[in-house]
């Protein structure tokens, strides 16, 4: 992932996020009730395999408001199957974000 940005609206989230997908970037945009459906939602707008979310975590590493922030995400494939991702990150939604791009990466592995 090279960017991602949100944009909050009435009644849902818009994330866009900039991604590398075999060598190619692409700049990919979904809708949802929040930063880390809005990122499920352009993942699969652009053709990603089926998942849905099926744990989410989320924890701070240590004390203080410059504090980074690790998060957890469980996901399910269409057949079954469920992976994992973790991420880290000063900011809570980019760790959020960063974490399903990782499980998304294991299932294309």
């Amino acid at each position: 992932m090279r960017r991602f940005g949100t944009r909050n609206c009435r009644f849902y989230v818009q994330g866009s996020l900039k991604v590398r997908v075999n060598g190619a970037e692409e700049e990919l945009t979904g809708w949802g009730n929040g930063p880390i459906d809005a990122c499920r939602n352009a993942l699969l707008r652009s053709g990603c395999a089926s998942f849905r979310i099926a744990y989410y975590s989320e924890h701070a590493r240590s004390a203080g408001s410059d504090a980074d922030a690790v998060a957890f995400i469980q996901i399910e494939l269409s057949d079954g199957s469920s992976l994992w991702g973790a991420a880290i990150h000063p900011n809570i939604e980019l760790a959020s974000i960063k974490a399903v791009i990782s499980a998304v990466n294991r299932a294309s592995s």
